[in-house]
């Protein structure tokens, strides 16, 4: 399950790093990458629905972030993109209530 997620959230990546490059920005919402960047939005093959997305002010995230991209994780709770303390203890719990998996945190 867990390379499933992983292959599919690193070509939502490479697409918004894409946007970004060809347009100075990050896209908004994922669909603004399809059909461009993506043919279609992916499905997180944990929750069933597309990964969750937003854009935030890279100067007030401590890791300089201009964006996250996450799975709503097994609770199937979009919670923000509030990421789980140590991803392997997420993971050993079967992903926290009120927590998301971050895809591009740089704990993980």
């Amino acid at each position: 399950d867990l390379a499933s997620l992983e292959r599919a959230a690193m070509g939502v990546m490479l697409a918004v790093e894409r946007h970004r490059l060809a347009h100075g920005d990050y896209p908004r919402s994922l669909q603004d990458l399809v059909p461009s960047m993506l043919s279609g939005l992916p499905i997180d093959p944990w929750t069933g629905a597309p990964f969750g997305y937003r854009v935030q002010d890279p100067a007030k995230d401590p890791q300089g972030r201009g964006y996250l991209l996450y799975s709503y994780g097994r609770d199937g709770v979009d919670n923000g993109g509030v990421s789980a303390a140590v991803a392997v203890d997420a993971l050993r719990s079967s992903m926290a209530a009120g927590t998301d998996w971050v895809f591009n945190d740089a704990g993980r």
